[in-house]
């Protein structure tokens, strides 16, 4: 396991004392963590991030289609992503099932269907990145300036939590970042990638 902090727009790693500079904007920056993945086939981690892989006999928990891309079908294409949304149906009959076992329907998220979900995929229709940002119903909570970024004084910045794999190495990578940098989802894979290569973490 490791992890690493990269600054857009150029993507390199953090320089020295980079949070004490006048310029450093704390929305450009990019969180990895990598993980070594041996327990299970490489392919399996995404499979599982975006399924309901295991089953508890519970229909409430079993059948949540804000947590299965299956039960999610595709939306649009945004930036090379299609975006699976919740079938309203399905969340419905959820909602449903909550009352059966709670008495009351409470959403707790604030904004009913949950996060967006983006997917990406080889050439072959393996999933080869799974990307959860922020309900688009909440603004993004930062505003542009110039090449940078500051908060919109809202409070909450909307973020997207980017899951991708290394098969050649079999990493895990997860990174973190504001919704706003969403367009670069792929230079920021590369970027991790090509780290990788220089550095010979394997």
């Amino acid at each position: 396991m490791g992890s690493l902090v990269m600054l857009l727009p150029e993507l390199g790693p953090r320089p020295p004392n980079a949070l004490h500079r006048p310029s450093y904007s704390p929305y450009m920056k990019v969180q990895y963590s990598f993980y070594y993945v041996d327990k299970v086939p490489i392919d399996a981690v995404l499979e599982r991030a975006t399924s309901r892989w295991y089953q508890t006999g519970d229909a409430y928990e079993d059948n949540d289609p804000r947590e299965q891309l299956a039960l999610r079908p595709a939306a649009l294409q945004l930036h090379g992503l299609t975006r699976h949304d919740v079938d309203p149906a399905l969340f419905e009959q959820h909602k449903q099932r909550a009352i059966a076992k709670f008495g009351k329907w409470q959403d707790r998220t604030g904004y009913g269907m949950g996060d967006d979900w983006y997917i990406a995929r080889d050439a072959q229709g393996r999933l080869r990145s799974f990307i959860k940002c922020d309900s688009r119903q909440w603004p993004d909570g930062v505003v542009r300036e110039g090449e940078t970024y500051r908060s919109a004084g809202i409070g909450r910045i909307a973020g997207c939590e980017h899951h991708f794999i290394d098969r050649k190495r079999s990493y895990h990578i997860h990174s973190s970042y504001a919704r706003v940098h969403l367009v670069q989802w792929q230079a920021i894979e590369t970027a991790f990638h090509r780290l990788l290569d220089a550095t010979q973490l394997d």
